[in-house]
């Protein structure tokens, strides 16, 4: 088994849920999210399930409980290669397909997590030590490398790459676009807006209804975040905003009834009484 942690953490959560052990998968997943390093996450993996990483033996204790099931040497995990095509049916949701065997698309089975609804579709790339979790999906010929990580309810395609250090939590990247570095692609948690990158090139931040377009560029160490419903669009050379039409500027009139002098009105009431 490589050693991917979330890819680790993951099989032993569902194999202690096919085990009839839903309690312990979900203690074990939040004490590995409270960890500070690799190996204490996997030695609390392994305070549950033997892995090919922990020490030969046949018997845990785990809280009280004994856990005979491990996950064995010859377990073969199988990820969801989609051997569907590779878009979207007219209805806008992504087909099911049918969950492949482990294919010339992905380098490991740690590539694709087993958790959520994400998919690797026929034709995309995922390799080294890069994590499609979540709902995340991949395709057309789309590769993510590196130590990347695709969750959320992310889309990758059309030639696009995801590599280095970079994260993609939602939103779209298409057409030839470049993720790389540090970048983080993430929702706006105020908005609920996702950017969309199109043969543009991220090394920064960018969150909320943002739209990148053709050669645009945000560098390393730049921050773009939109909470607004408004659409920010990013070009190679300048910016613009795009404000929906329910924000527009509203043309005032007063209403039909509508005395310009009030004081003046209460005065004279108030002399004829």
């Amino acid at each position: 088994m490589d050693g991917n942690i979330f890819a680790i953490l993951g099989k032993a959560a569902r194999l202690l849920r096919e085990d009839g052990q839903p309690d312990q998968a979900a203690e074990m997943t939040r004490q590995v999210f409270r960890s500070h390093s690799y190996e204490s996450a996997l030695s609390i993996i392994s305070e549950y399930v033997e892995t090919e990483l922990s020490p030969h033996i046949s018997k845990k204790e785990s809280r009280g409980r004994t856990i005979e099931q491990k996950i064995p040497r010859h377990r073969h995990f199988s990820p969801r290669v989609s051997l569907a095509p590779p878009h979207p049916s007219p209805t806008g949701h992504w087909g099911n397909g049918a969950p492949g065997r482990l294919g010339r698309f992905v380098q490991s089975e740690n590539n694709l997590s087993q958790e959520g609804n994400c998919w690797i579709f026929q034709s995309a790339i995922a390799a080294e030590d890069a994590v499609v979790a979540g709902d995340a999906k991949i395709c057309d010929l789309a590769v993510i490398r590196g130590s990347a990580l695709v969750s959320g309810n992310a889309v990758i395609r059309n030639r696009s790459l995801v590599e280095d250090r970079a994260i993609v939590m939602a939103g779209v990247v298409e057409e030839d676009s470049q993720i790389a570095g540090n970048a983080r692609i993430t929702e706006n948690l105020l908005s609920q807006k996702a950017p969309i990158v199109a043969a543009a090139c991220v090394y920064g931040e960018i969150s909320g209804n943002i739209r990148l377009f053709p050669a645009a560029v945000v560098l390393p160490g730049q921050s773009v975040h939109n909470s607004t419903p408004d659409t920010i669009q990013l070009y190679h050379d300048h910016a613009e905003v795009v404000r929906p039409h329910d924000r527009s500027t509203p043309t005032l009139k007063p209403p039909e009834n509508w005395n310009p002098h009030p004081k003046r009105e209460n005065l004279h009431r108030g002399e004829e009484r």
